[in-house]
C-alpha cells in the first residue's frame, strides 16, 4: 500500500530506520505514487512550503537534510538538468 511510504519516511526522518527497502520501490506500477507521496510530505509538511516556494528554493542542501536523497535515483532527471539541480524533484 502505497500511503505506507509516508509512515516509513517518518521513521527515517526521525532516524529510527536508515533507509527505504530496496525492495520499496520495485513495483513500478506504485513507484511514482509513493515518490510523489515522499516528496509532497516533505515540501508541504516538513519544510512548510508551497510547490511554488519548492520550485524557487529548494536546494541540494534541503534535499539533503530533507533525506530526499533516498529516493532521488527512482526520479528521472530532465536531460538538460545538472548533476546539482533538484528543480526536477518538485515538477
Amino acid at each position: 500500500m502505497p500511503s505506507t511510504i509516508v509512515e516509513r519516511y517518518k521513521r527515517i526522518l526521525s532516524g529510527a530506520q536508515k533507509r527505504f527497502s530496496p525492495y520499496e520501490f520495485e513495483d513500478m506500477q506504485y513507484r511514482k505514487q509513493k515518490v510523489q507521496l515522499v516528496i509532497r510530505y516533505a515540501i508541504e509538511q516538513v519544510k512548510m512550503w508551497t510547490p511554488e516556494q519548492a520550485r524557487r528554493e529548494m536546494s541540494i542542501k534541503d534535499v539533503k537534510e530533507l533525506k530526499l536523497h533516498l529516493i532521488r535515483e527512482y526520479v528521472e532527471p530532465p536531460i538538460e538538468a545538472k548533476a546539482q539541480d533538484v528543480y526536477y524533484l518538485v515538477e
